[in-house]
């Protein structure tokens, strides 16, 4: 809960912020506040109306929505501790999900003999016999960025995702932040991009780069289109392209395929 600005820098970033409107009663305060929410990286806005705070201008909805950024409203009637409560135990569950799956898939990419293994642990929450595409994506930054800065990225690049349908798996890797799609329509993927350079534009004020790896039937294949993601993703860096599809790197695809060919025999005759 909170009902005054100066709470605002103690805050450190994906919390959903809850208000009666007791300090923001005027439609500038109110636009004030949410501005500086959005500065400190909050991941929404519940405003409970009917006491403090009844109708919310149009101007404040629309900057909003240009940004983004999540605006709610509970009539005064709904208890916030139970709301609250409810929504804690969603969000909790929801993550401990999340770090599941992400974990197994990061430890299948780092140890690719357990993909058998991993495939039947994730068989729940994927379709696993069907079409996977890896995404990477490097930020480009001064300077190295830290734990909480990276959460903090992770988050706004997330919400561009919330309107995918379907399964996938999001976290940061090796350098990277690694999305994982399964059967997302190649439409869906240009409107996912869209909306990521959009945001990063107007909420992140970093330069993105992406490298899309090649649509692989069957878990099986993810290791495959995840370097191939890489790959694309770091000549996106070298050639400061925005984003490469692996499939359209041309005499750079033929390279890479040679390149892994070689270390994969390599990996062979030393074994």
């Amino acid at each position: 809960m909170v009902e005054d600005k100066t709470i605002l820098q103690q805050l450190w970033g994906k919390e959903l912020v809850v208000t009666t409107g007791l300090g923001f009663q005027s439609q500038e305060k109110l636009r004030e506040f949410i501005e500086q929410l959005i500065k400190y990286h909050s991941v929404g806005l519940v405003i409970n109306t009917g006491k403090y705070i009844f109708d919310i201008d149009q101007d404040i909805i629309d900057y909003c929505d240009e940004l983004s950024f999540p605006l709610l409203t509970v009539p005064w009637e709904i208890h916030i501790a139970d709301m609250i409560k409810d929504f804690s135990y969603h969000c909790l569950r929801a993550e401990r999900d999340d770090k599941y799956i992400n974990q197994t898939v990061m430890d299948t990419l780092i140890n690719p003999a357990i993909i058998e293994e991993s495939r039947n642990k994730l068989a729940g929450d994927f379709d696993v016999e069907n079409d996977f595409q890896v995404m990477a994506i490097s930020v480009e930054t001064e300077e190295e960025l830290g734990m909480m800065e990276r959460r903090s990225i992770k988050f706004q690049l997330e919400l561009c995702f919330e309107k995918v349908e379907g399964n996938y798996s999001f976290f940061w890797f090796d350098g990277y932040y690694i999305m994982i799609f399964n059967n997302l329509e190649d439409s869906a993927l240009v409107e996912v991009i869209n909306e990521m350079y959009k945001r990063a534009k107007k909420r992140l004020h970093y330069t993105l780069h992406l490298g899309i790896g090649s649509k692989m039937a069957d878990f099986r294949n993810i290791i495959l289109s995840y370097k191939r993601a890489i790959a694309a993703c770091r000549m996106a860096k070298q050639f400061d392209y925005p984003q490469i599809y692996f499939d359209d790197m041309g005499v750079y695809q033929l390279l890479f395929i040679i390149f892994t060919s070689i270390a994969k025999f390599q990996l062979i005759k030393k074994s």
